[in-house]
């Protein structure tokens, strides 16, 4: 896990210094034993680390090198074919796979397969705005007299409102 947080501290340019990071796995399956986590793993981490979702019906499949550059694993239409049936509809993927010969081995009905070189462009596409970003955006948007008309409270912890 170290290595992925240095990745994307250096190449994705998301901090995890002075931080304690923990990844909870379930099944008993062992990270250091099985490097096609390692994409699922760091996407996980910028999701916690930025407050930006990542959307339940996406799976993730490569191995993540030391430059941010992402490599392809093998078997990728035997983990697409599973994927598919445990109900995700987008995977994210490194470009190319050891076993394939062509891009028409990585269709599956029902799953669309997004094929990026570099640890950036994955986090990129994966990563939903933040919900607290867009909250934000809205309330900036309105006037004072909305958000007054929109605020119900009554209750001891209610706050004053004050200008955004």
């Amino acid at each position: 896990m170290s290595v992925i947080l240095a990745v994307l501290s250096r190449r994705a340019k998301v901090k995890f210094s002075r931080m304690d990071c923990w990844v909870s796995v379930v099944g008993g399956l062992k990270l250091s034993d099985a490097p096609s986590v390692d994409l699922a793993m760091a996407v996980a981490l910028s999701s916690s680390r930025t407050s930006r979702p990542i959307s339940p019906s996406t799976c993730f499949c490569a191995e993540v090198g030391l430059g941010g550059e992402l490599r392809a694993l093998p078997q990728m239409d035997r983990r697409l074919r599973e994927a598919a049936r445990f109900g995700f509809s987008r995977c994210i993927c490194a470009k190319g796979s050891p076993n394939s010969k062509s891009k028409q081995s990585r269709k599956v009905e029902g799953m669309e397969v997004i094929s990026v070189c570099r640890i950036e462009e994955a986090l990129r596409i994966s990563l939903l705005p933040s919900p607290q970003a867009k909250d934000l955006k809205n309330k900036k948007s309105r006037s004072k007299g909305d958000l007054e008309e929109e605020y119900t409270g009554n209750g001891p912890d209610d706050v004053d409102l004050v200008d955004l």
